[in-house]
């Protein structure tokens, strides 16, 4: 039997807004290899209600040399994880988290936001998955979107994980 997608049930494209904070996270970063901000959004109450950019954890700084932007992914906390603590501070830990929505943005050298590829990164993938909440979007190239243009887009956090994990080749 063949499921039908319910589209009463699917989220619209973000609110011009959650982009832009995600974006004002996103110039934040003092990494020079990659600019990243991300935001938790509560559609309902129409609310952010957690944001992140990337950069390494307090005390450390971006030493912005090779060996920094080398292990850069390892070196420091995801946009997405920092919006996802926040956003875990803000519910206290309640159940509701399942209404959240990520949004993660890429912004370049001059702070303008510039989409990306796809899923990624399996440590943010499985933080959602594992967090409860809904899903995330990306802002994807045309090639990453099979499209002609960039395009939004929203994975529920079960396909993202799983997404992700074929991207790293761990699925």
């Amino acid at each position: 039997m063949s499921e039908e997608i319910n589209q009463a049930a699917m989220p619209m494209e973000p609110q011009y807004w959650y982009v832009q904070e995600a974006v004002d996270a996103a110039r934040r970063s003092p990494c020079a290899k990659s600019k990243r901000g991300a935001v938790v959004f509560y559609r309902r109450l129409g609310e952010i209600i957690g944001a992140g950019y990337n950069s390494p954890p307090s005390p450390f700084t971006c030493l912005n040399n090779e060996m920094c932007m080398k292990d850069c992914a390892k070196r420091c906390v995801h946009a997405e994880a920092r919006a996802i603590a926040a956003a875990r501070s803000w519910s206290g830990g309640a159940n509701h988290v399942a209404s959240f929505e990520v949004l993660h943005i890429k912004v370049n050298a001059d702070g303008v936001a510039v989409p990306g590829g796809g899923p990624s990164c399996w440590q943010c993938s499985r933080d959602l998955l594992d967090g409860g909440f809904r899903g995330i979007w990306l802002w994807l190239t045309p090639e990453a979107a099979g499209a002609d243009r960039p395009t939004w887009r929203f994975y529920p956090a079960l396909e993202f994980h799983t997404e992700t994990l074929k991207a790293c080749k761990i699925l």
